[in-house]
């Protein structure tokens, strides 16, 4: 299987008819405390190896480092330095209404308590949370605020209730580890990996209950490539704490690496339910639902259309009737023309233009979007090759009722295209309900046929001419894919 990018579409190239079932591969740096979408970075793609159309991903104000990628933020360490007789004496003061039920209850109690007594619960939450004398349920509490802040959009809360975490991940109890803690972490900022895993291991050998020494050496042998090591420390990691997202997060990234990307996904849809305010990390792991329903929904259809071109079907055979009556309001057109230029024996290619038509005749209010679409091209001698991509970012479109979306593009083969048929999958998309997602959306996915045309000789010209009212989204190039060889369309 081959993924083919350009800078307005994209196309995932399909040999035999099968679709792909690998997972988006996420680039991150460091373990993903919050995660941001970077720009699209143009790469090399050969017919030996998938690189997956999904947003580069980096991480930002974790605690896995990468020089010039990720500023510091460990969590509230400011406060660390408070040893731990001064917590003692401080919650000895504190007032006899400093229970952990008094204070979770005024943290979430945004009706009737300020954004400030709000923010103070949850710090006195942490610090009820705090070893060596951590009161039963503190921590939970702060989970808890982190889970309601996420879903409910409060956004101040949420960091603090995640600082108050990540400051309960740095403290032991023992303010010997503490410091070595924190000469570790300085080691890994420094790029020190090796003196630091000294460090991290000797913290391990004397506090093996302490789940930050695992996870800070497993953040060492991330940064050292030694990706089965950490994740061996990772799992020790959520032994300790299991809704460690930090960890979660990383320990997604070591299985990318390792390009076991089930175990990837897995692990980050673990940490966006543990910590529903990593945006991206939970509309990442969406997107790959999202992706799984469209192979499954298109793929009997991409066969049944690659059977249809091959004689192996019969020539008009449809969609199931589940399918075609969903698709009743939407018109769908599209043609397939060889664009004749001079060849040379140097450059003996063969260049098409496609333009594809898409109008939504729905009664109502009902918008439709687009989700995917597939083309299947047949070369000389029968052989199939299906092209399917996901619409997403600019090539995704929504069709009010009596819109239309016109595009066209240009490939370039080294072999000649004798016919094509294609499909479109859509889904209703009413901003009366909740977006949805997973397979609720199944009972929204609107599909119809492109159905099967003759490639048709044309000149430049008239090309320029066909493109007026079309949205052009520029050259596909697939010269480098390896057909065979292919008998003449005269043989």
């Amino acid at each position: 299987m081959w993924v083919l990018r350009r800078t307005r579409d994209s196309f995932r190239a399909l040999d035999g008819g099968e679709l792909a079932r690998r997972t988006p591969r996420i680039v991150c740096c460091g373990w993903a405390g919050a995660l941001r979408i970077a720009p699209r970075e143009p790469r090399r793609f050969s017919s030996t190896r998938v690189a997956a159309q999904f947003p580069r991903l980096d991480a930002v104000g974790s605690d896995r480092h990468i020089p010039g990628r990720i500023r510091h933020d460990f969590g509230g360490l400011r406060r660390m330095s408070m040893s731990s007789g001064a917590r003692i004496r401080r919650r000895e003061e504190q007032e006899p209404s400093d229970t952990v039920r008094d204070n979770l209850r005024l943290a979430l109690s945004g009706s009737v308590a300020n954004l400030e007594d709000r923010q103070k619960a949850v710090e006195r939450l942490c610090d009820l949370a705090l070893p060596p004398d951590a009161s039963e349920g503190a921590e939970d509490a702060l989970y808890e605020v982190l889970q309601v802040t996420s879903l409910s959009g409060h956004a101040e809360l949420r960091e603090d209730a995640e600082d108050a975490l990540r400051k309960l991940w740095h403290a032991s109890g023992d303010a010997a580890i503490d410091e070595s803690l924190q000469q570790g972490m300085s080691l890994l900022n420094k790029d020190q990996h090796e003196q630091a895993i000294v460090i991290f291991s000797s913290i391990i050998e004397k506090a093996p209950w302490f789940a930050e020494g695992w996870n800070k050496r497993a953040t060492a042998r991330f940064l050292l490539h030694d990706y089965d090591r950490s994740i061996a420390d990772c799992n020790k990691v959520l032994e300790l704490k299991p809704r460690h997202f930090g960890c979660l997060a990383g320990l997604g990234m070591c299985h990318q690496a390792l390009d076991r990307e089930q175990q990837a996904i897995e692990a980050f849809r673990r940490a966006s339910e543990v910590h529903p305010g990593m945006d991206n990390l939970r509309q990442l792991v969406e997107t790959y639902d999202l992706h799984q329903l469209v192979n499954e929904e298109l793929r009997p259809q991409i066969l049944r259309v690659a059977r249809s071109l091959s004689g192996e079907g019969a020539p008009s055979e449809e969609p199931p009737a589940a399918l075609e009556a969903s698709a009743g309001d939407v018109c769908c057109d599209w043609d397939i023309h060889r664009v004749t230029v001079p060849q040379t024996p140097l450059q003996a290619t063969f260049t098409y233009f496609l333009r594809v038509r898409i109008r939504n005749e729905t009664s109502g209010k009902a918008a439709l979007r687009s989700l995917a679409r597939f083309y299947a091209l047949c070369f000389s001698g029968g052989r199939i090759f299906p092209l399917m991509r996901v619409t997403e970012g600019e090539s995704s479109f929504l069709l009010e009722p009596g819109q239309e979306y016109r595009f066209c593009f240009h490939v370039e083969l080294l072999h000649e295209v004798l016919a094509g048929a294609g499909g479109v999958l859509l889904q209703h998309d009413g901003e009366e309900e909740p977006r949805r997602v997973g397979r609720e959306l199944k009972d929204r996915f609107v599909y119809r046929d492109l159905g099967r045309k003759i490639s048709a000789d044309t000149t430049r010209d008239e090309v320029e001419r066909w493109k007026l009212g079309y949205i052009d989204t520029g050259h596909l190039n697939l010269c480098h894919l390896n057909l065979g060889k292919l008998p003449s369309s005269s043989e």
